[in-house]
């Protein structure tokens, strides 16, 4: 062995050592799931971490059952509506599915658990509210912000953040296309006049 090399069996047992600490360590593997996600999911992430430890601080792979889910959602349900609580669960499940297919756990406690939910009310204006809206006299600098909230709905309810990233090469044939940042769906928004005339 030259001098200055390390043997070549040292990057595998660094893999290994990386490894059985991951398996010690449910939070540390926590915060190697939470930065492969992008910048907006980690806040999620990041705040279900928090809550769990928070729970139970000694939280481990292993150690998460079954029962434990049933404790901890009953935890959140003093604080959290049953769909807020089903975010968290969700962040939980991700993580050991990440950790499943790195083989730090083989534990998987989500085979006996049901992650409830409940369909969101329908939140809509109706077509006149929507015209009150567009034609109500506001104060000169609320205009601007009247004017996007309705660009949004007249673009099929574009979310805030894809609608400030479109530029000029997202319009073809007449059509706005873009890709949801979220979802990765493909979207083709028909340019109608009102949208050109939308002073935002």
């Amino acid at each position: 062995q030259r001098d200055g090399e390390l043997p070549n069996e040292l990057p595998g047992i660094k893999a290994l050592l990386e490894g059985k600490e991951m398996r010690n360590d449910f939070f540390a593997y926590f915060d190697k799931a939470t930065s492969r996600r992008t910048a907006n999911t980690q806040v999620v992430y990041r705040r279900a971490q928090a809550l769990i430890k928070k729970y139970d601080k000694h939280a481990a792979f292993d150690k998460i059952d079954k029962d434990w889910l049933y404790g901890f959602d009953e935890f959140l349900s003093k604080t959290m509506v049953l769909n807020t609580r089903s975010i968290i669960m969700r962040t939980l499940r991700a993580v050991f599915n990440d950790a499943l297919d790195d083989e730090v756990t083989t534990n998987y406690p989500f085979r006996k658990f049901k992650i409830k939910e409940e369909p969101t009310k329908k939140r809509s204006l109706s077509l006149e509210s929507l015209r009150v809206l567009r034609d109500y006299p506001v104060e000169e600098y609320q205009r601007r912000y009247r004017d996007l909230f309705i660009l949004m709905v007249l673009m099929r309810g574009i979310n805030i953040g894809d609608l400030c990233l479109l530029q000029e090469g997202n319009i073809i044939n007449g059509r706005i296309e873009y890709i949801r940042q979220k979802t990765h769906k493909v979207y083709s928004i028909k340019l109608e006049p009102e949208i050109g005339r939308a002073h935002v």
